[in-house]
């Protein structure tokens, strides 16, 4: 059996994790877009030396995208809440906001990192591709904006 120091170490693989929105699983194959840039600018006081200085400005969160492969079990989950905010043309700021937590886990279900993903909405729905010649799965998409995201454990 590995050392502890080993085991602490050991990179966590990403292929088990978990997504809730206000503390309903939504069942998904694979997230990405989980990033936050700072825009930054340049200025320079009259007395300051001869150089720029570089100043930290508005924070931007890129938009996640939930892929999940079509099941039985979760056939509805993505359209649902996508036509829940767009079905009566309820846009912007009567979209059904969720706040979101997506949990990385190891191979003994140690929850191993968790973000935090704050007022998120479905912007764009993407249907399965369909190809009489092809056995993968189908699977189908949705691209959420959001008004934040934060590391909230190690």
């Amino acid at each position: 059996m590995p050392s502890k120091f080993v085991a602490d170490n050991y990179p966590v693989a990403k292929f088990r994790f978990q997504i809730k929105a206000e503390e309903v699983e939504i069942f998904c194959t694979e997230i990405s877009g989980v990033d936050a840039s700072v825009d930054t600018y340049e200025y320079r006081e009259g007395s300051d030396m001869p150089w720029m200085r570089k100043c930290a400005g508005l924070k931007k969160f890129g938009n996640l995208t939930l892929k999940n492969a079509i099941t039985g079990r979760n056939a509805m989950t993505l359209w649902d809440w996508w036509n829940i905010v767009y079905a009566n043309g309820a846009g912007g700021a009567e979209a059904q906001r969720k706040d979101l937590t997506i949990t990385l886990m190891d191979n003994d279900n140690k929850v191993r990192a968790k973000w935090q993903v704050e007022s998120a909405f479905p912007t764009k729905y993407t249907g399965p591709d369909f190809n009489s010649s092809s056995s993968e799965a189908a699977t189908e998409s949705l691209e959420l904006v959001h008004e934040g995201i934060r590391r909230v454990q190690a």
